[in-house]
């Protein structure tokens, strides 16, 4: 049995969103299904699931879907500043010790 579990009304937006620009920038570019779903490498059953916004598909498949029809997938960040940001980042976060007993 499959589990489900509850999505936030906004996560459920948001794949619908992407769905629908995913499926309209397919049909504008006039490619099939069968042919995108060739070039993504998935099963037109997944790329429909996508274009539907389900939430089963892999975020991984549904980025890569949108990159190949040249849909920016953050539009509203400049890459440097992301890049530099990360960059900022630690590569790896180690869990701190515990340096005493701070109950109450």
């Amino acid at each position: 049995m499959k589990r489900t579990r509850p999505y936030s009304p906004q996560a459920l937006r948001a794949l619908r969103i992407m769905g629908t620009l995913i499926a309209t920038e397919r049909k504008r570019q006039r490619r099939t299904q069968k042919d995108l779903a060739e070039r993504v490498g998935i099963s037109t059953l997944t790329l429909a699931q996508v274009e539907r916004g389900a939430t089963g598909t892999e975020v991984g498949t549904v980025f890569e879907v949108a990159t190949l029809l040249g849909i920016p997938l953050f539009p509203y960040l400049d890459d440097t500043v992301v890049e530099q940001t990360l960059s900022l980042l630690p590569a790896r976060v180690y869990p701190s010790e515990r340096l005493g007993d701070d109950d109450f």
